[in-house]
């Protein structure tokens, strides 16, 4: 049943028509008595079986479709390599299909001899961000006539992730955390680098911490008492609706994202990435961050979308202490009244800052009360800021 299946896949329209006249030529030859008829459904069928020999003939053929690189940058150069072998008798095709994200093209190949390999090259478009495939590679088996054509897959499909740009920048909490282990919280604790003070010693406190020196000149015992320090993690959170982010400035504030987040992986601190979009999904409101390409990976398929308020989207990052820093990265478009709504939401004890992506526009630091505001209008901006100091 599934060689019938197959065989009638490979019927083309052509082919079919053939089939409809050999049937019907015959059948319509005994009942109006037409001898032509007779001959015209004999003719099809035998076209038919003589195509047949054109689409089961071997083909000596290897294929090996490979990437230059599996990840780049928007601009940077890539290629897929389709590297040709002829391994038997048998002579090469004229050519191969394959997709190139999402268009045929029809690769025309060399004559080679038995035993030899050709490597072809071909450029991938890489001008805007996103996800390109490429292949499966297919040779097509047909006859003179086109009435069967068989389609054989030569190589699996591969995918070229083309990433937002970056840049390299300066820390990515330059300006915001100036002790070497984390900022102080207003909270003490029994443990930690930073001293604050002494108080009288209670039942229960670990012996180690009393200041011995101290208590005896008071006569009573005094206990050590810290300064807890906070890691500088980092939460960078970026809106993808479409009113609040224009389509150039979105991709411009992806750069700024991809950029930021990088240096904090580098910088080895813990990152957390949000967007408004991926925040209406029940238990997907993070992307992947685990390592830089992941990072990248998730950014690349990111696309403007219905989204929540950033405010709204601020919810999960209120409800956790776990920040110290928040990069808010706006568009252009996204108004004064709708940031400071969006800060509302942002913990007291977490250092904010707005990176508003907005193409083309000059480069400017400005205050939103005690909020450094970053107007980025091309990348390169984002260095130049950030060496002179957001916190200045």
């Amino acid at each position: 049943m599934h060689q019938i299946r197959q065989a009638f896949k490979a019927l083309t329209g052509w082919g079919w028509a053939l089939v409809a006249t050999a049937l019907v030529g015959p059948l319509a030859a005994w009942l109006l008595g037409w001898q032509e008829l007779l001959l015209f459904g004999v003719g099809a069928i035998v076209l038919l079986v003589s195509a047949v020999p054109w689409v089961l003939r071997g083909r000596s053929i290897g294929i090996e479709l490979s990437l230059s690189a599996p990840r780049v940058a928007v601009g940077a150069p890539a290629q897929a390599l389709l590297r040709v072998r002829r391994s038997g008798r048998f002579a090469l095709p004229n050519s191969v299909d394959l997709e190139l994200g999402g268009v045929p093209v029809t690769i025309a190949l060399p004559k080679l001899s038995r035993g030899d390999q050709h490597d072809i090259r071909l450029p991938i478009d890489t001008s805007s961000r996103g996800r390109i495939d490429v292949g499966p590679v297919h040779l097509s088996h047909t006859d003179p006539l086109g009435i069967l054509e068989r389609r054989t897959r030569l190589s699996e499909g591969l995918s070229l992730m083309v990433h937002p740009r970056t840049v390299r920048i300066p820390a990515a909490s330059s300006g915001l955390v100036r002790d070497l282990e984390g900022e102080a919280s207003q909270d003490l604790s029994a443990d930690d680098v930073a001293f604050h003070s002494l108080r009288d010693y209670q039942p229960g406190d670990d012996p180690r911490i009393v200041h011995w020196r101290t208590s005896a000149k008071h006569g009573t015992l005094l206990v050590r008492q810290f300064e807890p320090s906070r890691r500088s993690d980092t939460v960078i959170c970026f809106t993808s609706a479409p009113e609040e982010v224009s389509r150039e400035d979105f991709e411009l504030a992806l750069s700024i994202v991809a950029t930021i987040g990088s240096a904090t992986l580098m910088d080895r601190r813990a990152l957390r990435v949000i967007h408004s979009a991926a925040a209406k999904e029940v238990g997907a409101p993070e992307l992947d961050v685990v390592t830089r390409d992941r990072m990248l990976d998730a950014l690349t398929e990111v696309d403007r979308a219905e989204a929540l308020p950033l405010q709204e989207t601020l919810n999960s990052l209120a409800a956790t202490r776990e920040a110290a820093i928040l990069w808010l990265v706006v568009g252009g478009d996204t108004g004064t009244r709708r940031l400071r709504e969006a800060l509302a939401r942002v913990p007291v004890d977490v250092a904010p800052v707005i990176v508003r992506a907005h193409e083309s526009a000059p480069p400017q630091i400005s205050k939103l009360g005690s909020v450094p505001v970053l107007t980025i209008g091309v990348l390169e901006d984002l260095i130049r800021e950030l060496s002179h100091g957001v916190s200045a």
